[in-house]
């Protein structure tokens, strides 16, 4: 009896179960999802828009080969962003209140002959949203949908949507190319020509001298072109572009990339208040930048020519030698990452100390460079004060070698720079040191 008991009530457990499993979550995720289908304004698939036509502005957009352009007033390429939020404010769009009205009445609600409105075309059809007034709390709009006369309540931002101008909706890329793929780098500007090109991986000085160059000044130029953006166009195909100061640039910027060396050339001419009348030379329209991007161009030979005397990373390093003309001062660094004296005694080293001296190493900048051949005799590095020797793993890393002093310079050479320089007498000085600045204190 008790087992027969046991068997209907499992079977009524059972029936429950899957009650509440078909009906209430399955059958409740169901309703929600038709629910939720029967409000969308528009039950469509994003990916699936192919044309976009904003009858407020007349701007026409079609996707070729997965990217919007703009087809008219102006062919142009598009912001991608700005065309993909229209698409997602019409998917998000919902019939928040209903109001079934007859044709004559759609006036009354901005939605007559002259009303605002997206035109989409979605695997071969084409919808039509209908943009009206604002309600009294301004957060919602009156619009209808094809050709229904029945007016409901939709988000305003459809509205904002449709009114985006070409401005708002055009690529305003100053230059584009890919800054990881730049193979050279030419600018011209009033006060000189720079050419750098990318040799094994490095950037080096073509013009007005050869010689290596600062990577990173070449990349930040490079970025603040590619980054810029395109302040307001001027004129779509400017047949005199004289009147711009375009015949003859301010200021050029050559850029070839990739393998094929493509060319892509940036000339800035005349400046209006803040910004500078521009031209991307593969496109006609004339457009304005910043004045700001302008001012980068203004470079100098110190500023884009490499300035550092080593190339490596101070916490990379484990080892370093001070050779002077009587003495010589070694550290290393062992597998716990602590420093201890090898040379002229052995012994714990003072790790932060060490720590300091590698990176002073690793930072040492030119303060100028030293073409004059007399000068560069006059260095005193035939018999350096000091040579400093910087390694990583056995492998040398860096050489310094430090000459005269010269009021508050100082002549130095190294491996890596090829070039004479002289540096700051505060930064030479540091490595002016004894054994017993850098050993720990042994207590008694």
């Amino acid at each position: 009896m008790k087992f027969r008991t046991t068997l209907i009530m499992l079977a009524i457990f059972s029936a429950i179960g899957s009650y509440v499993y078909f009906y209430e979550m399955k059958g409740g995720e169901q309703r929600t999802a038709e629910k939720e289908s029967s409000e969308k304004l528009i039950d469509f698939k994003k990916d699936s828009v192919s044309a976009i036509l904003l009858t407020h502005s007349g701007i026409s957009l079609q996707k070729e080969a997965g990217k919007w352009t703009i087809v008219s007033p102006v062919p142009a390429a598009s912001e991608e962003f700005a065309v993909t939020s229209i698409i997602n404010s019409v998917e998000a769009a919902k019939r928040e209140r209903v109001f079934p009205e007859q044709a004559d009445n759609l006036p009354t609600y901005g939605l007559g002959v002259s009303a605002a409105a997206i035109i989409l075309t979605s695997e071969g059809k084409q919808d039509t949203i209908y943009l009206g007034d604002k309600n009294l709390t301004g957060s919602s709009i009156f619009a209808r949908f094809n050709s229904d006369s029945t007016v409901f309540l939709t988000s305003a931002n459809l509205l904002t949507n449709a009114q985006k101008s070409l401005f708002d909706l055009r690529d305003k890329t100053i230059l584009t190319f890919e800054v990881s793929a730049v193979t050279s780098m030419k600018l011209k500007s009033p006060q000189a020509t720079y050419e750098a090109k990318k040799e094994d991986g490095k950037w080096r000085l073509q013009q007005p001298i050869q010689a290596l160059a600062d990577e990173s000044k070449v990349t930040q130029l490079l970025n603040r072109v590619r980054n810029g953006r395109i302040k307001s166009f001027v004129e779509e195909d400017a047949a005199d572009v004289k009147k711009y100061g375009l015949d003859k640039p301010l200021y050029e910027m050559e850029v070839r990339y990739g393998g094929d060396n493509a060319i892509k050339t940036l000339r800035v001419g005349k400046a209006d208040k803040d910004v500078f009348h521009a031209q991307d030379s593969s496109r006609p329209p004339v457009f304005d930048i910043d004045s700001s991007l302008v001012k980068d161009f203004n470079v100098k030979l110190l500023d884009i020519r490499e300035r550092r005397l080593a190339d490596f990373q101070s916490f990379e390093s484990d080892e370093i030698t001070i050779e002077y003309s009587d003495r010589r001062i070694s550290c290393k660094k062992d597998t716990s990452n602590t420093w201890y004296l090898a040379a002229p005694d052995s012994g714990k080293a003072k790790s932060w100390k060490v720590s300091d001296l590698t990176g002073a190493a690793s930072s040492l900048r030119a303060e100028s460079f030293i073409d004059n051949s007399a000068k560069a005799a006059g260095g005193g590095l035939d018999k350096p004060r000091a040579k400093i020797i910087v390694k990583s793993k056995g492998s040398e890393v860096a050489s310094i070698l430090l000459g005269k002093e010269v009021r508050d310079l100082v002549f130095a050479k190294s491996a890596f720079q090829p070039a004479l320089v002289m540096i700051k007498k505060a930064d030479a000085d540091k490595f002016f040191i004894t054994a017993k600045d850098l050993a720990e204190e042994v207590k008694p």
